[in-house]
């Protein structure tokens, strides 16, 4: 079973988003903010094979959470689909690097597809 974290702040769509993935048969890790979501990956000996990033968050955000995920290498290659509200500047976006980024309110069949994709890669390793 494939594994994903969602790392979202506002708990009913971090909640829903995991329950949506649940129902599609994927193991979830959630974590409220990337601070909770960098001791949840050190601590885990299973790792996502796709992580949902927000942008916006209290205590580390996205943007600060996907630097420190690039300098560690055992989480480096780990994709990264970053949510944004529409208010992402398209330099900031560029600058994550992200495997893909989605608008909020996300299309639920486009969180399951790329959930789908990084399931299918893991399973090809």
């Amino acid at each position: 079973m494939c594994t994903v974290l969602v790392i979202e702040d506002n708990e009913t769509i971090r909640e829903s988003l995991a329950e949506i993935l649940r129902m599609e048969e994927f193991d979830v890790m959630t974590a409220p903010n990337g601070e909770s979501a960098m001791k949840l990956l050190a601590d885990s000996k299973k790792k996502p094979a796709l992580i949902f990033l927000d942008i916006l968050m209290p205590d580390m955000d996205g943007v600060e959470f996907r630097r420190r995920q690039i300098e560690l290498p055992e989480i480096r290659d780990i994709p990264t689909v970053v949510l944004t509200c529409g208010d992402a500047k398209p330099d900031l976006i560029h600058e994550m690097a992200p495997a893909a980024w989605l608008q909020k309110p996300v299309n639920v069949d486009e969180i399951i597809q790329l959930a789908r994709q990084a399931g299918a890669k893991v399973e090809q390793l």
